[in-house]
């Protein structure tokens, strides 16, 4: 089994803001911690291509960088009932 950080792009870090929409782990100017959604289509955390408008977005100046989160698909099981 292949160790979770050898993922390649795995907690891999950036400033600025995603070229696509997605999760990702992002840092505020604060030091804070979130798991947010960006949205591509709005320019915005916190706010979904889907929606028409992005009320609850927040801005891209709040947040210094963000990390790729990696793909735990294959790590994550099914319960079996």
């Amino acid at each position: 089994m292949t160790d979770l950080m050898d993922k390649e792009g795995a907690f891999r870090f950036h400033t600025g803001h995603p070229d696509k929409s997605g999760e990702y782990l992002v840092i505020s100017q604060y030091g804070t911690w979130f798991l947010l959604r960006w949205s591509q289509k709005h320019g915005m955390w916190n706010a979904y291509d889907d929606n028409e408008t992005a009320d609850y977005g927040m801005s891209a100046d709040e947040f210094v960088c963000y990390f790729d989160l990696p793909d735990v698909k294959e790590y994550v099981h099914e319960r079996d009932d």
